[in-house]
């Protein structure tokens, strides 16, 4: 009778226990959220293409040789002085840059800038920046030579590094440059009942170099600060023509530095660039 009643308790716990398990198969099976993922934040590329504007001051120095004159009452031979120039200058830039190997940005740029840079050397008291000392030399006869820059230009390669911060960019540049000037020469003496004026404009090729930072404000806007160095080396100004006939031969050599400040909009013509940095979290 025992081994018949263990024999049943023995089988019902069997069932319930079966029974208990295909009810919990049954069951749907719940899974908890998977785990929050912040979505990939890029990191500034410079990539692309932009246009802006910029304006500065820039100076000048003129070294200056009269070598030679026609028709003109004592000729002094050779001579030499330098000519300080300075003025605001406003214009504008495009360009295109490409970021490679993470940091890296390579690029190109045009620029053009209205420019307002004068200076003169010696006497005449009307000029704004007078004095003294005749150009000519002789006694009896004065000169004043005055030069005006009216526009420089450059094309010009770029390279940059961004190092840790992915929006601010130091670069050094370097091209070709040209600059377009105006020539006057004064000359009064006791041979001339009035003064003989020659004058001449000229365009000049040279060279640029130049460095400077940009720093992304927006994903299209960014802002620039810059220094530049020009230099036209000496070249001949030929037959500058006078208001009593004859020439002027004049050797001038010449370099200036210009600081700009500008603002460059920035946009991609062949589409977004991939994000060199990519965070995940």
């Amino acid at each position: 009778m025992k081994k018949i009643l263990l024999g049943s308790v023995a089988t019902g716990a069997i069932v319930a226990a079966g029974s208990a398990s295909a009810a919990d198969l049954g069951r749907p099976v719940y899974k908890g959220p998977p785990p929050m993922v912040a979505p990939p934040v890029p990191a500034f590329s410079w990539t692309g293409c932009f246009v802006g504007a910029h304006g500065g001051w820039g100076w000048g120095k003129k070294d200056v040789t009269e070598v030679g004159r026609s028709n003109i009452t004592n000729p002094s031979g050779t001579l030499t002085r330098g000519i300080d120039t300075s003025g605001a200058i406003f214009g504008g830039q495009i360009g295109c840059d490409y970021q490679f190997a993470g940091n890296w940005v390579l690029g190109i740029q045009g620029d053009f800038a209205g420019a307002r840079l004068t200076g003169d050397v010696s006497g005449f008291p009307q000029r704004p920046h007078s004095s003294t000392t005749v150009f000519q030399g002789a006694s009896s006869v004065g000169e004043v030579l005055h030069v005006r820059t009216d526009w420089l230009a450059s094309i010009t390669a770029r390279i940059g590094f961004t190092g840790w911060l992915p929006r601010t960019l130091f670069y050094v540049r370097g091209g070709g440059a040209w600059i377009r000037e105006n020539w006057q020469a004064v000359i009064s003496g006791e041979d001339f009942n009035t003064a003989s004026i020659f004058s001449g404009s000229q365009t000049r090729t040279g060279w640029t170099v130049g460095g400077g930072l940009e720093y992304a404000i927006a994903p299209n806007w960014s802002v620039f600060a810059e220094f530049n160095h020009y230099d036209f080396g000496n070249k001949r100004l030929l037959s500058i023509g006078g208001s009593h006939g004859g020439f002027i031969h004049l050797d001038a050599k010449q370099r200036i530095e210009a600081v700009r400040l500008g603002v460059n909009y920035r946009y991609n013509l062949f589409g977004k660039a991939p994000a060199p940095v990519v965070a995940r979290y």
